[in-house]
């Protein structure tokens, strides 16, 4: 997760406003919730706007000034430290004197204030805004230093309001979780298709010989309910759903729990394809001929390549691990939305896709020392239903290839399913800040085109504590 908080600070997100001339409240608020901070709209004594907000760990306020219909030219941004044993005049001096665009004075009780004024009018707001707060947090975090509210080496934001944990993959661990697995298909009719699996989820922790862990991810006991599919497909999804208990799938992590790879996925790969394989030749068998019943065989090779394919499985059998470890260590501030631009890449190639994801966290409202935490990623529609497209014309393509009919069917039918295609993935967690341990994860997908929505769901919740 450090990489992606990287990139939550190197690039933030947000309602950016490209303007110049007089600022309003609601203008800074956007732009500082834009780059991950809260923040309050509120009015001095004078009736101006004033901005509550934090930096550091630390709450500070910005004040409006030569303003005109609460449209204003000028900004300061203003804090106050309450020390126990207060500073001195010598120390405010000396800090005074070594740096610029700022003054800091005391109060009657040898407190220190710290204030910083700048002007609104002559750039472009966001781009000035940026610059103007970059400049007082460095500034911030020098006077904290100076007046003796923190020590040499402590992080001010880190001490006082990022949660870390323990990485949890630690050697030797197991951990087993009740799995819940929902898929539930609805094509814009009363009708609707659900597939539900319950069992035992277990992970356990070994060395991977490399420095870093090898988590082992195997199921049991599993029991499959299907509801609105024909009776000989739900038959054969059962037998393939239960067929894969048992096999243990390997996920390489580095030496900070975060996944890197899956250590075993050509085996997997071999033993998911036998398994679809059955399942094809049993919904084939199930198909009518001409004539009466008997096998009606449709070829399935090419749809049965591309869904064994190391490329495909991997980043379908991925996705529970990459979703488990992503929180591995902490390092968020409770509260605070970390909004972060990514891109992801299609498993058959292709453009990238541009993705705008969200991380929140929140001390746990159920469990004490417990904290629940929110990552949301959208990846652009228009790019992902491309290489969705892509991937069904690579499959199909062939069919259709020496027939101009079906060639223009597919084409038109492949327009129809974009028109409103949506695709959100959400990873919700509760957090044991003690161990690190993920005591429930609920992972949610949903998937929309061509009026049918797909709502996916992998839930775990711990059943037994590490050994």
């Amino acid at each position: 997760m450090r990489n992606v908080l990287l990139l939550a600070l190197l690039a933030p997100v947000g309602a950016a406003v490209a303007a110049d001339g007089p600022v309003t409240g609601p203008a800074v608020v956007s732009m500082l919730e834009g780059l991950g901070y809260s923040a309050e709209l509120d009015r001095d004594g004078a009736g101006d706007p004033l901005v509550l907000t934090r930096a550091g760990g630390l709450d500070y306020a910005i004040y409006f000034y030569d303003c005109s219909d609460d449209a204003c030219e000028a900004l300061q941004f203003r804090i106050g430290l309450d020390l126990e044993n207060g500073t001195t005049h010598e120390v405010i001096n000396e800090f005074n004197r070594g740096y610029r665009y700022v003054r800091s004075f005391l109060d009657e009780e040898a407190d220190p204030f710290l204030l910083m004024d700048v002007e609104m009018t002559h750039a472009d707001h966001s781009a000035q805004f940026n610059t103007h707060l970059g400049i007082w947090e460095d500034l911030l975090d020098a006077f904290t230093l100076a007046v003796g509210f923190r020590q040499e080496g402590e992080d001010l934001a880190g001490d006082r309001d990022r949660v870390a944990w323990p990485v949890a993959p630690q050697l030797g661990s197991f951990l087993a979780y009740d799995s819940t697995y929902t898929s539930v298909t609805h094509d814009g009719s009363d009708q609707s298709a659900e597939i539900s699996a319950t069992g035992l989820a277990r992970i356990a922790v070994e060395e991977d010989g490399e420095g870093g862990f090898l988590q082992r991810w195997s199921s049991s006991d599993t029991q499959v309910e299907l509801n609105g599919l024909p009776p000989e497909a739900a038959a054969a999804f059962e037998g393939a759903i239960t067929a894969m208990d048992g096999i243990v799938l390997e996920a390489r992590l580095d030496q900070d729990g975060h996944f890197v790879s899956l250590a075993n996925l050509d085996q997997v790969a071999l033993a998911y394809r036998q398994v679809v394989q059955v399942m094809f030749d049993d919904i084939n068998a199930s198909l009518p001929v001409e004539g009466g019943a008997g096998s009606g065989e449709v070829d399935v090779s090419g749809m049965l390549d591309l869904l064994a394919s190391p490329q495909v499985l991997g980043r379908q059998l991925a996705e529970l691990p990459v979703a488990y470890n992503f929180p591995s260590g902490g390092g968020l501030v409770p509260g605070r939305e970390y909004a972060y631009q990514d891109e992801g890449t299609s498993p058959l190639g292709g453009d990238v896709i541009p993705m705008n994801n969200s991380m929140l966290l929140r001390p746990s409202s159920e469990v004490p020392g417990h904290y629940e935490m929110e990552w949301t990623l959208l990846p652009d529609p228009d790019a992902m239903w491309g290489a969705i497209d892509g991937a069904a014309r690579q499959l199909l393509g062939n069919m259709a290839a020496d027939d101009t009919e079906a060639g223009e069917q597919l084409e038109q039918a492949m327009a129809e399913l974009g028109e409103d295609a949506a695709f959100t993935t959400t990873v919700r967690y509760r957090i044991d800040a003690a161990t690190g341990i993920v005591h429930r994860m609920e992972h949610v997908s949903t998937k929309r085109f061509g009026g049918r929505e797909e709502v996916e769901t992998n839930l775990l919740v711990l059943r037994e504590p590490a050994d």
